[in-house]
């Protein structure tokens, strides 16, 4: 163990220094540096532009201005914010709680959802759950975290802060409820819609190649989508989410792994899923048969 640690650090240490070297040149050859405001600003007369730049070192060389700041991080000195006016050791310290809380957070969860999963999938290769988790995890690792945690965030302040969130969740939830404290829970329903077909839209004009573009190009995605909501409940949004997820794996499988079936049958192996759950549950999966007193 000992060995192996000390060969990984051998390799650490020189690989953070070429990282470093790398960042240092890229941002020293950028346009700008942090007195370039103070050149438009008439107050602040040219000698003493001079004078904070050749005290900073801005106009010595590169490589110098890299040898000093890496002697002087080492020594503990990481520099001033000019624009936090702070120095950067304490505007780090200040954020490193937080940091190590959202971290730990997702780490834990991350551990606790993916090692029984991988555990299970290696104690059964090849079965179904391995298949199916293996899916998922190459959509996981194939969608950029960057953009699903922003777009999470933004969905999770949506309908946790705002109005509308909040009058759209309960229009979905309990429209009853909803309609008694004066929430118009058709106009809801219909902003759902109108936002599920904005954001296929976009998603659509961003997948597609420019030379396809025309009215028809979303024509399968929206029998798709259909099929999906149906699958999973018309009346539950988390519902018609899941069964996309479910056609989309049980096709593709079907596809891949049934002899005879190919690409060429994956539609009607779709559909004959959708008319066996219709069959055993109209109301769908996690639909609820709505019930009318007369």
């Amino acid at each position: 163990m000992g060995p192996y640690l000390l060969r990984r650090l051998a390799i650490a240490i020189p690989s953070l220094l070429g990282i470093s070297v790398v960042l240092f040149t890229v941002l020293a050859l950028a346009p700008g540096d942090p007195f370039s405001e103070m050149a438009l600003n008439p107050n602040v007369p040219p000698e003493v532009q001079a004078n904070l730049r050749k005290q900073f070192g801005l106009d010595d060389p590169v490589w110098q201005r890299y040898f000093r700041w890496l002697f002087a991080m080492f020594h503990g000195d990481w520099g001033f914010s000019f624009i936090s006016r702070v120095d950067v050791d304490m505007l780090i310290w200040q954020r490193v709680p937080v940091t190590l809380a959202v971290i730990g957070a997702s780490q834990f969860l991350a551990l606790a959802i993916a090692l029984p999963v991988g555990i299970y999938s290696a104690a059964r290769p090849y079965s179904w759950f391995d298949r199916i988790a293996s899916t998922l995890a190459f959509v996981g690792f194939s969608l950029p975290t960057f953009f699903t945690g922003l777009l999470l965030i933004l969905l999770f302040i949506f309908f946790q802060y705002t109005r509308i969130g909040l009058a759209m969740r309960a229009a979905a939830s309990v429209p009853e409820s909803a309609r008694l404290v004066g929430i118009n829970t058709s106009w809801m329903i219909a902003l759902g819609w109108g936002m599920a077909t904005a954001i296929g839209s976009i998603a659509g004009m961003l997948i597609a190649p420019v030379v396809f573009l025309e009215p028809n190009m979303m024509g399968g995605v929206l029998i798709y989508g259909f099929a999906a909501a149906v699958l999973g409940g018309l009346t539950s949004p988390l519902g018609a989410v899941i069964g996309g997820f479910l056609v989309g794996i049980f096709e593709n499988l079907a596809g891949t792994y049934i002899p005879g079936v190919g690409n060429e049958l994956k539609l009607p192996i779709a559909l004959a899923l959708i008319i066996t759950v219709l069959v055993v549950k109209p109301a769908g999966l996690f639909g609820r048969p709505i019930v009318k007193r007369v």
